[in-house]
């Protein structure tokens, strides 16, 4: 079982280009086999018939693009799922999540934490948003040695309230 970061931070947002954008190539690096970041409309790749793709940042050696329109067709479909919704802010949504390679199917928690970055750090939740995801990591690698579930656990450990 992996902790999953799947981020909802569109390149407009100033939280995403202060605490998101200046450090997905490290969060890239980083990330172990106990940690998987997505960024939610980001990808490596122009997506085909896209009307308007935006590079937005280097990760591992290559120009990262944001699709805006592959952004809003998540955004729906967890708002589909859902009772949360959108509002066009910064958020990770941190989960547990697991894939069955042999099956071809992933699994993810709905007991899910989602955190507003920008209310988090104004009402000092946390001192940054930047250093969650490491902390995240490291909270990773010290609990999954010992078999346990990791979201609560890893979200506690990364100094929230």
């Amino acid at each position: 079982m992996n902790i999953t970061w799947i981020l909802l931070a569109r390149p407009q947002c100033p939280v995403t280009q202060k605490e998101v954008l200046p450090h997905l190539d490290y969060w890239h690096y980083r990330s172990d086999d106990y940690t998987e970041f997505f960024c939610v409309g980001c990808t490596p790749l122009v997506p085909d018939g896209d009307r308007s793709p935006m590079p937005i940042t280097h990760v591992g050696g290559q120009t990262w693009y944001f699709s805006a329109e592959a952004f809003a067709g998540v955004v729906e479909e967890i708002e589909r799922q859902t009772r949360w919704r959108y509002d066009s802010d910064c958020y990770p949504i941190v989960t547990n999540a697991r894939f069955d390679p042999g099956a071809g199917n992933a699994w993810v928690d709905r007991g899910s934490m989602v955190v507003n970055l920008g209310e988090a750090v104004q009402n000092q939740a946390v001192k940054s948003a930047s250093p969650l995801p490491k902390k995240s990591i490291t909270a990773c690698l010290r609990r999954t040695q010992y078999g346990s579930s990791v979201t609560a656990w890893a979200c506690r450990s990364c100094g929230g309230r």
